[in-house]
């Protein structure tokens, strides 16, 4: 009874964790591996092979934009960093030598300071796969984070 005088009466839903989901904060949860993005207006061809993998991030339906360019900017950390830090969430696309397409997401972007920004939301994947399931668009693979 003193409680009530001070915090008023119970609420039939508390505030708190019930407004804390995935679809609010998704980069609070692990990727998810079998769901795939819808496309989004906009995209660029590189974009659209993408934007499958961004199911539930907080880029899933934002426009994307090509930020760093490594043949473009160049192969260094400052340039890599003036370019890319404060910006927020990304996802990063690397063509090997081979021609492998993959990458990884990042929820936290960066910042240069040299810590690291650790997320479960993070993952690594890998486009054109032989080794895909028949669902994933592009033969994408998607690698949570390993703890």
């Amino acid at each position: 009874m003193l409680q009530g005088v001070f915090f008023g009466k119970k609420e039939a839903a508390p505030q708190g964790m019930a407004r804390f989901d995935s679809n609010r904060f998704p980069e609070q949860y692990p990727a998810t591996l079998d769901e795939w993005a819808e496309p989004v207006e906009g995209d660029d061809a590189e974009m659209a092979l993408l934007r499958p993998l961004l199911k539930n991030t907080n880029l899933e339906t934002r426009n994307l934009k090509l930020t760093y360019d490594g043949n473009r900017d160049g192969f260094d950390p400052i340039t890599f960093h003036s370019k890319v830090d404060k910006l927020g969430g990304a996802i990063v696309l690397c063509t090997t030598r081979m021609g492998i397409k993959c990458g990884g997401y990042n929820p936290k972007g960066w910042v240069g300071y040299g810590e690291a920004r650790g997320s479960i939301a993070a993952f690594l994947y890998i486009l054109n796969s032989p080794y895909a399931s028949p669902e994933a668009p592009n033969s994408s693979i998607k690698l949570r984070k390993v703890r």
